[in-house]
């Protein structure tokens, strides 16, 4: 439910023509830009679960514990860039960014999406999503899907092999050939 966070493992996913509902609706915010693992690679280092019917993130650190955030119905609305996209977040307070600013040891905000965006893509190997309405926090595409037997097939032939995380999908299949 965080970008850049540890992934959440699930049995089955909702998807609609906007992603996976409940992925990456969250994200970390400094001075008007959001980060993720590459950026601020202690990220990474935080667990994260979500109940939609309570609206309440769970963070998970090894040195930091558990918080419980409550998400709110409003917020401070902050400005955001990411990469071309300029929209609109709503902060989630003082209280998760203190936590998560000792957590990871840098200074952040945990913001949402405000109102949906258009993404800016405008190259031609992103002609399809150009213009398309965003409302979470994915890079190019809301779904990124792999599947274990292909990135086995792929080791089989490299000298030294590679693993999942490394292809950043945000849905990985296995069981299928």
């Amino acid at each position: 439910p965080v970008k850049g966070c540890q992934a959440v493992a699930s049995e089955s996913l909702e998807i609609r023509s906007a992603g996976i509902v409940g992925d990456r609706m969250f994200a970390l915010w400094r001075d008007g830009e959001l980060l993720d693992a590459k950026d601020t690679p202690r990220v990474a280092s935080l667990a994260i679960g979500y109940d939609p019917a309570t609206l309440s993130l769970t963070f998970q650190h090894l040195e930091a514990g558990t918080y419980v955030h409550s998400v709110p119905a409003q917020g401070e609305k902050r400005e955001a860039q990411w990469i071309l996209d300029r929209f609109t977040t709503i902060d989630q307070g003082d209280e998760v960014a203190g936590w998560l600013t000792a957590a990871i040891q840098e200074d952040v905000r945990l913001v949402t999406v405000g109102e949906a965006w258009k993404i800016n893509f405008p190259i031609p190997q992103m002609e399809l999503l150009h213009g398309e309405d965003k409302n979470s926090f994915f890079a190019a595409s809301p779904v990124s899907l792999a599947n274990t037997a292909s990135l086995a097939e792929l080791n089989r032939q490299l000298d030294a092999p590679v693993s999942m995380n490394r292809f950043r999908m945000n849905v990985v299949v296995e069981g299928l050939e």
